[in-house]
Formats: structure tokens, sequence, C-alpha cells
């Protein structure tokens, strides 16, 4: 199976994985404590669409140590907190 990755930019995760989101998807990342649902982590590809980061950047600083990931089966996951610190350590 042969997968576009995406280039540089916002992209949606619908756009990354070639699956349609359900009809109420715009309630994917609202605030906590709303009707939405906010994401805890994405999936390497999706990460990177969503930070403008290449994988292979991605996977670099996960081996480094400098951005935390989860496995769960064969599925590596970066949560959205270890991004947000990573994005904000490199403000500094």
């Amino acid at each position: 199976m042969h997968v576009n990755y995406p280039k540089r930019g916002a992209v949606s995760s619908a756009e990354v994985s070639g699956r349609e989101l359900p009809k109420n998807s715009d309630n994917l990342n609202a605030p906590c404590g709303s009707t939405r649902l906010e994401r805890l982590a994405y999936s390497v590809l999706e990460a990177a669409a969503v930070t403008g980061l290449s994988r292979s950047k991605l996977y670099e600083l996960i081996k480094s140590g400098d951005l935390g990931s989860i496995k769960i089966g064969g599925r590596r996951l970066v949560r959205h907190a270890d991004l947000v610190t990573l994005l904000g350590s490199a403000a500094e």
C-alpha cells in the first residue's frame, strides 16, 4: 500500500489517514467539559501534520528522548501533552 505523506502545512487527520471522519467530527478538538472530544495522542504521521515537522525528525526526537511516545501493540503514538512540551521548550 502506497501512502502519500503530507507536505508542510496544516493537514486534517482525515486527509492524513484517508478515512472519512464522522459527521460530528467538528467536535473532536473542543476544550474539556464541553460536548467535544480532545485528541490525547496522535500517530507519528498525524503529529508531523499538526506540527509541521517531518516524520523522520519526529522519530529522531523520539529516539533521542526529546519527544515522549508510547507504543500500543504495533502502533507508536505521540501524546498531545508531549508535543506541547516539545514545542514550548523549542520556543524558549
